[in-house]
Order: structure tokens, then C-alpha cells, then sequence
């Protein structure tokens, strides 16, 4: 009897753990990579293309491994109640009182236990397993499975056709593949920094990618105003200082001013053709030099997103470009080295870059801060670590930190007039002309406003 009960309870154990290779196979399925399969198959896993071809028809996988699933717990239920509660219960009823009620007892005994198992070994533990490692359960298991799809067509055919038959009489249509979300694709980022998987620089990188995805040229650009440029009225001996002070080996080229823009020289090229001529005896007419060599560049839109601007980069073999505004006049210059910044962060640069970068946030105090009118939005936002929107920003009214406190007042700015936007305060410092040049920023204190100072003041 021992050994017949014995016996009985190794094929109860068999059968529910044929219950948790179905139920192993189903999450591995589901929480496996496409990307990794498909990197497998690509490297010649042909278990991973059998992965790939399952996953091609999920109705009929799901039907192949419910039909598994169900078969095994008929089997496991019905076995265990007809094979062993018989026996069990002559057990039961040698203990006084319990003889009539020995059968009920020995069954929901068996049914319980069962369930318990079925639950622990067929389900919770084989999950757990394959949610650990999806890719490698599924290659493990593809061919066996492929097997018992073969095997049970026939079956798998009805229940797939009967599940659509119903689905349709309910309304339910296929479900739609949802594409995935920047916002989802960080937080993967996060988890895998938190996991050791990735450096924590790299969800940065990436999310100054989407950053860059969503802007466009005049968000980066260097405006006009801030771009050095060779007038060619302007008398030689001025143009050669310039040309030799400016740190660019690509200036622009106007008539009186930028509103008559002729094109883009190279600086080397000028210098080049300029002492040939010299060491020949020719006379040199600086002027005429730049104006010959001068070329036409490649112009695009201030509106034109950024992704499509690398692109005319790579197309056209380029390192700079004339931004144009809407009405065609010449609105600054695009290059690069700017997409490059954008990136990762400030490259390095010469001395007198260093020093004008520097000069256009200076700390005044413990809040406050004296900043250029040209400073962007972005650029602002960075500094002080600000994830909220400022007023409109996405209506595209406004680029700069000048630009703000032209739509906050409202008109053009006086010196000594003031906006504020949440705890910040804007004062006007210093008009050049008609364009806000400096402005005054202080912060009030909030919770985490040491933490935000502290990294702005380190970037």
C-alpha cells in the first residue's frame, strides 16, 4: 500500500511539474527581448528563430500552451482524486469518529495538497525562473515545444478559430502594438543603471538625444548678433586684425552689415592666397581677396528640426550652415561643433572662449546671478536643473532668457523693469539698444533649492 501510494505521488509530482514547463514556457515567451532574439537568430541560434516564429502567432501559442496547461491539471486532478483518496482514507478511517466522513476527507485532503503544488511548483516557481531569464528558457525550450504544436495541431487549430469566433461576437479587436514611449525607455535606463548594466553618464546622453530630437535650429543656433563676421567695407588693415583675432576658420561675409550677406569665406584659404601673392611682389588687395573667395553656403530655416540639419550635414559634407529666417534675411549660423555641444555637454575651447562662456553667468550671491540676454531657455533651464515649463514655452514665443522678459513685461524692456516666474525674480540690467543684454536673476529660497544651485554651479 505504501509503495502503491508512493508511486502515485511521483506521478502527481511528474505531472504538475509538466504543468510548470507549460507555465515556464508561456512567461519566457512573453518577457524575452525581440531585439536579443532576434541578435541570436541573426548569430545563427536557429532555437531562437523557432522563439521568433511562435511569438509571429501569439493566438496560436497561447491556445498550444493553455491546451497543455489544462491537460496536465485534468490529469493531475483527476489521478490524484481517483487514484489516491481510495486509499488515503482507509488511513482516515482508523481514526474514531472520522470513518464515515473518511472518503470526503481523504479527497479534499489530496485536492488541497495538489492545488497547493500546483500552485508553488507548476506556476509561482516557474515564472519566477523564466521572468529571470527569458531568452535563454526560451532557446531551451523552443524545440519541444515546437514538437507539441505539430502534435496538437488539430486542437490548437479549433481553439484558436473558436477564441476569434468569440472575440468577434464580443467586439474585441486585435490589440494595436503600442509604440514605445521616450518616458518608458528612460526609466529602462534608470533600472539598468540601478543594475549595474549601464554607466549612470548614459541615460543622460540619451535623454539629451530626445532633447535634441525636439528642437530645432534657432533653438541652438548662434543668433547673428553673438556671430563674428568680416564686413568687406570696412578698411584692410581692420579686416586683417579680425582675421587674425576671430577663432574660426569659417567667418561670414556682409556689406555694411549682415543684412547684406554675401556668403561664408575660409580663413586659411584667405591667408593662403594672400602671402602667395605677397611672396611673389604682386600688390595685394586684401578686399579683393576676400571677396573672390568667397562662397555660397548651404542655407536652411530656423524652423527646420535638428535630426533633418545632421542630416544636410552628412549629405552635403559640411560643418557649418547660414540659418535663414522666415522672411530670407541672414538670422545666424548653425555648425557642428553646436550639435556636438548639445550632446554632451560644453567641448573645450580656447582661452578667450573659455572666458566668454564664463562671463555669461556670473554669481553675484548666494542667489543671485548676472546673465546675458543671448542665454537660451535650454541653457537656462539647465543651469538651475528646471524640469517645468516656463509661460508658453511651448508655444515657440520666445528662445532666449531676453526673449522671456520681452513677452513677461509684455514690450520692449526698460532697465530696472522686472518679471517674475515662481520663486525667480528677472531684472533688466542693461539694454543694448533695443535688445535686453544683462539680467539679474535671483532665486528665492525652496526645499531643494541648495541641491539645484549646487549642481548648476557645477555645470
Amino acid at each position: 500500500m505504501e509503495f502503491s501510494l508512493g508511486k502515485q505521488f511521483l506521478v502527481i509530482i511528474l505531472l504538475i511539474f509538466g504543468n510548470g514547463i507549460f507555465s515556464l514556457l508561456e512567461m519566457a515567451i512573453v518577457s524575452c527581448h525581440q531585439s536579443r532574439l532576434e541578435a541570436l537568430a541573426d548569430e545563427g541560434s536557429k532555437s531562437a528563430a523557432i522563439v521568433l516564429k511562435l511569438r509571429e502567432n501569439p493566438n496560436k501559442m497561447f491556445s498550444m500552451v493553455q491546451f497543455g496547461i489544462t491537460l496536465v491539471s485534468l490529469l493531475t486532478g483527476v489521478y490524484g482524486g481517483t487514484t489516491m483518496a481510495g486509499p488515503l482514507s482507509k488511513y482516515v478511517a482508523q481514526i474514531p469518529g472520522l470513518e464515515a466522513y473518511a472518503y470526503t476527507i481523504s479527497l479534499t485532503g489530496i485536492v488541497a495538497f495538489i492545488t497547493y503544488l500546483t500552485i508553488i511548483l507548476g506556476e509561482i516557481v516557474p515564472k519566477r525562473i523564466a521572468i529571470d531569464k527569458p531568452e535563454k528558457i526560451s532557446c531551451l525550450l523552443a524545440r519541444p515545444m515546437l514538437y507539441f504544436s505539430i502534435l496538437c495541431t488539430p486542437v490548437v487549430w479549433i481553439l484558436s478559430w473558436s477564441t476569434a469566433m468569440v472575440t468577434k461576437i464580443m467586439g474585441v479587436n486585435k490589440p494595436e502594438v503600442l509604440p514605445v514611449t521616450e518616458d518608458e525607455i528612460k526609466l529602462l535606463l534608470e533600472q539598468g543603471v540601478e543594475l549595474g548594466a549601464f554607466e549612470k553618464e548614459e541615460p543622460e546622453l540619451v535623454d539629451r538625444v530626445f532633447r535634441l530630437a525636439d528642437m530645432d535650429v534657432g533653438d541652438i543656433m548662434t543668433n547673428r548678433t553673438q556671430v563674428d563676421w568680416i564686413d568687406v567695407e570696412d578698411p584692410e588693415e581692420t579686416i586683417m586684425q579680425e582675421l587674425v583675432a576671430f577663432n574660426h576658420n569659417t567667418l561670414p561675409v556682409g556689406r555694411g552689415s549682415l543684412d547684406d550677406f554675401i556668403g561664408m569665406i575660409s580663413v586659411s584659404e584667405i591667408f593662403q592666397k594672400y602671402y602667395a601673392a605677397v611672396r611673389k611682389d604682386k600688390t595685394v588687395s586684401l578686399t579683393t581677396i576676400v571677396e573672390e573667395s568667397v562662397h555660397k553656403p548651404i542655407y536652411i530655416p530656423e524652423s527646420m528640426d535638428i535630426m533633418k540639419v545632421v542630416h544636410v550635414f552628412r549629405e552635403h559634407s559640411v560643418h557649418e550652415v547660414a540659418v535663414l529666417d522666415e522672411y530670407g534675411n541672414f538670422s545666424g549660423i548653425l555648425t557642428l561643433h553646436d550639435i556636438l555641444e548639445e550632446l554632451v555637454g560644453i567641448m573645450p575651447a580656447g582661452e578667450e572662449e573659455k572666458k566668454e562662456e564664463a562671463n555669461r553667468i556670473i554669481q553675484r550671491g548666494p542667489n543671485e546671478w548676472l546673465m546675458e540676454g543671448l542665454l537660451t531657455i535650454e541653457e537656462f533651464k539647465d543651469f538651475f536643473d528646471i524640469e517645468d515649463d516656463l509661460p508658453d514655452e511651448d508655444e515657440d514665443l520666445y528662445k532666449t532668457l531676453g526673449g522671456l522678459i520681452t513677452y513677461g513685461v509684455g514690450r520692449i524692456p526698460r532697465e530696472t523693469d522686472t518679471y517674475e516666474w515662481e520663486n525667480f525674480t528677472f531684472e533688466v540690467m542693461d539694454m543694448d539698444n533695443l535688445r535686453v543684454d544683462k539680467i539679474l536673476v535671483t532665486r528665492r529660497d525652496t526645499p531643494d533649492a541648495d541641491e539645484k544651485a549646487d549642481k548648476g554651479a557645477d555645470k
